[in-house]
C-alpha cells in the first residue's frame, strides 16, 4: 500500500470573529510583510495532516510550532498500518516494483522482530522515512508567513503539498487572508540562501561521542553578572573590577538555589554528536535550542546506522535487522542514478545516523536534561544527556550541581511508572567525584 496523498482533516484560526472581519477586509489590497505580521498577532492556526510521510512531518517540526505526531515509539503497527508515501521520481524511473517491495520488506522485518519481543521503540528503527504518520500542528498567527514560505518554496514535493492543501482549507473561510499570506510568502527565501543553507547542512561534523564544542568564554562569571544586576545597587561598571571570583560563585549558588534560573541565561554552550534520526525527532521537540543535523540529501548510497542495544542482543534479530538496512542500501545503490537526492531521503531508514549540532543556553539544558537523564527516557537520548551532563558538571559545577532527573533534584513525577531507582543517577554522580 503507498498512500500517496495528504489530508487536512481538522483546520481552525482563532483570531476572533469581529478582528477578523476587520482583517478581511484590510487584506483586500495589497500589505507589507511587517504589517500582515503584524495583523495576524494575537491569532494562531490549527490543523490535522493525515497520511504525510515520517520525512515529510519532521520536515514540518522543523518550524519549531506546537506539533504532535503519530508516536512509533508507543504505538505498535500492525497489518493495514503500514502505508507509506512514493515520491514520483520512483515512479518515473520505473522503481515503484522494487520500492513496494523494499517497504513490505521492512514492515514485516518489523513485524519479525516485534513478534521477537523487541519493544517497538527499538523495532521502529528498521522502519523508512516514508512510512507515513499523522500530524497535529498549532502554528501562532504572525508565523504563518514563516509555515508558508517554509513549505512551498521546499524542494520536497510533499511539503509543497502539504503547504498548498492547508492554504486552500485557509481560503475557504478567509480568502482575502489566504492570498495574502501566498503573496507574501512567495518572495521567500532566494534561491541563493537556500543552496547556501542546504550547503552548511550537507557537512558533517565527523563526531565520535558527546563533544563539547564551543561555549560563552567565561559562564560562571556572565551569569554573575546577570544575577549582580538584578540584585545589587548602582551600575555594573562600579563594582565588577572588585567582583571577584568568589563572590561571584556565592551570588550564583544563591539565586540558583532560589529558583531564580534567568540569570544563566546568560551562558550558551555548543556540543556535537551523533545520533539516530528516529532518535533526533525527540530532540526535536525541545523547540528553544539552535540545531543543526547531516542534510539527508547529502548521505549517500551506504550509510552509517545505529542498532539497538535490544536487536544486537538477539542474534536472529540482528541477522534480521542486518539484511533490512543491507535491502536498503541496494535500492538506494540501484536508484542513485535516477532518483534526485533528494526523494532517496525517503529510503533512509529511522536508524540513519546523523551528527548533530546543539546550541543551548544554561538554563534551557538544565529543562532539557531534567527530562532526558530520567531512566524512562529512550535508551540513546538518554545516552546523550549524560554525555552533556558529564561535561557541564565536570566543568561548571556551580551553575550545574543541581543538575538531575525530578528524582534527584526534588521527587519523581512518574506516578505508576516511575522505574524506583534513583539510586542510577546519584551513583553516577558520586562517580564523578571519585
Amino acid at each position: 500500500m503507498h498512500g500517496d496523498y495528504i489530508r487536512i482533516t481538522f483546520f481552525e484560526f482563532n483570531h476572533g470573529p469581529e478582528r477578523m472581519r476587520a482583517v478581511e477586509e484590510a487584506l483586500s489590497a495589497p500589505v507589507s510583510e511587517p504589517a500582515l505580521r503584524q495583523l495576524l498577532d494575537h491569532s494562531s492556526a490549527h490543523f490535522v495532516v493525515e497520511q504525510v510521510s515520517r520525512l515529510g512531518s519532521d520536515l514540518i517540526t522543523e518550524g519549531r510550532d506546537s506539533y504532535s505526531h503519530q508516536s512509533q515509539r508507543y504505538v505498535t503497527f500492525r497489518e493495514g498500518m503500514n502505508d507509506y508515501f512514493t515520491p514520483e521520481s520512483i515512479r518515473a524511473a520505473g522503481l515503484q516494483k522494487g520500492y513496494d517491495a523494499l517497504m513490505q520488506g521492512l514492515f514485516e522485518a518489523y513485524s519479525f522482530l516485534v513478534g521477537r519481543g523487541i519493544p517497538a521503540e527499538d523495532a521502529r528503527f528498521v522502519f523508512a522515512l516514508s512510512f507515513n504518520s499523522h500530524i497535529s500542528v498549532t502554528v501562532q498567527g504572525r508565523k504563518l508567513v514563516d509555515f508558508f514560505a517554509f513549505c512551498l518554496h521546499s524542494d520536497y514535493g510533499e511539503l509543497r503539498a502539504v503547504g498548498e492543501a492547508v492554504l486552500t482549507e485557509f481560503g475557504k473561510l478567509f480568502p482575502n487572508t489566504a492570498r495574502a499570506l501566498s503573496c507574501v510568502a512567495g518572495n521567500h527565501p532566494r534561491p541563493e540562501e537556500k543552496e547556501l543553507v542546504s550547503r552548511v547542512n550537507a557537512s558533517g561534523f565527523n563526531l565520535d561521542g558527546v563533544t563539547l564544542l564551543n561555549h560563552t568564554l567565561d559562564p560562571v562569571s556572565r551569569s554573575a553578572m546577570g544575577a549582580s544586576i538584578c540584585y545589587k545597587s548602582g551600575a555594573p561598571s562600579e563594582y565588577m573590577s572588585s567582583f571577584d571570583k568568589d563572590k561571584q560563585e556565592k551570588l550564583i549558588r544563591q539565586v540558583v538555589s532560589m529558583g531564580h534560573h534567568s540569570v544563566i541565561e546568560h551562558s550558551s554552550f555548543t556540543f556535537g554528536f551523533p545520533m539516530s534520526r528516529v532518535t533526533y525527532q525527540q530532540l526535536r521537540r525541545h523547540r528553544l535550542p539552535a540545531r543543526s543535523h547531516t542534510d539527508l540529501a547529502s548521505v549517500g548510497a551506504g550509510f552509517e546506522y545505529v542498532t539497538p542495544p535490544s536487536i544486537a542482543a538477539c542474534r536472529e534479530c540482528a541477522q534480521r535487522f542486518s539484511e533490512a538496512m543491507d535491502a536498503i542500501i541496494t535500492f538506494r545503490e540501484a536508484a542513485s542514478g535516477s532518483v534526485p537526492a533528494v526523494d532517496l531521503g525517503y529510503v533512509l531508514p529511522n536508524a540513519v545516523q546523523i551528527d548533530v549540532l546543539l546550541t543551548s543556553n544554561a538554563r534551557d539544558l538544565m529543562h532539557i536534561l531534567n527530562k532526558r537523564l530520567c531512566q524512562r527516557a529512550q535508551w540513546e537520548i538518554r545516552a546523550v544527556a549524560y554525555g552533556i551532563a558529564e561535561h557541564l558538571i565536570r566543568r561548571w559545577p556551580v551553575l550545574f550541581d543541581g543538575l538531575g532527573p525530578d528524582c534527584f533534584v526534588s521527587h519523581c513525577r512518574e506516578g505508576k511508572m516511575s522505574c524506583s531507582h534513583p539510586e542510577v543517577y546519584r551513583d553516577w554522580r558520586e562517580s564523578l567525584n571519585r
